[in-house]
């Protein structure tokens, strides 16, 4: 399934403003009001921002993960979808989602559940290993499996954005071409 990027942007290129969460798990989850808030918070900002005059577009993504593997716990995509929820409510642009560490089943299932625009995927074509400055984790590598992605995209209008070689991530084996 293809999706033209002018059925979901406005403009021919978008400009894609990003709101990190603030931790949903963890010793340094502060509860879902200061999260939600301050979701909203840089969701207004990127709104307004005088510089770019707004953006066409937002992802919200977790970046303050703490799992230790590439999937979510369901407590942590039940509270994205929460904020997520709250944000797409006032928002007149495209939503999308990125679930790291690459949780493509969480992604299309919020993208399901709220009618988001796009989920964004980090690693799609290569097998990487995580190479993360900013979390521990306890995996050595990150890959899709195209069946069980399929299987999750089904039945969703959610369009699929990827990173061919992602920042963060370091390729193992030998590297896939990728063919439209």
């Amino acid at each position: 399934m293809s999706i033209p990027l002018g059925k979901i942007f406005e403009v021919e290129k978008p400009v894609i403003g990003m709101i990190h969460l603030e931790h949903l798990e963890g010793p340094c989850y502060k509860g879902m009001e200061y999260v939600r808030n301050e979701a909203l918070n840089d969701f207004y900002a990127l709104e307004t921002h005088v510089p770019i005059k707004g953006v066409d577009g937002l992802m919200v993504e977790n970046w303050n993960e703490v799992s230790k593997n590439p999937f979510v716990s369901k407590k942590t995509a039940k509270r994205m979808e929460e904020v997520i929820r709250h944000i797409k409510e006032e928002a007149e642009m495209p939503v999308g989602v990125n679930v790291l560490h690459n949780d493509y089943r969480a992604a299309f299932r919020i993208g399901k559940n709220l009618n988001l625009d796009y989920v964004w995927l980090d690693v799609f074509i290569d097998r990487v290993r995580p190479d993360f400055k900013y979390t521990e984790v306890d995996f050595d590598r990150i890959e899709v499996d195209v069946q069980d992605l399929k299987a999750n995209r089904k039945g969703s209008n959610t369009a699929l954005f990827a990173g061919i070689h992602p920042k963060h991530y370091k390729p193992l084996g030998k590297e896939k071409s990728f063919e439209v």
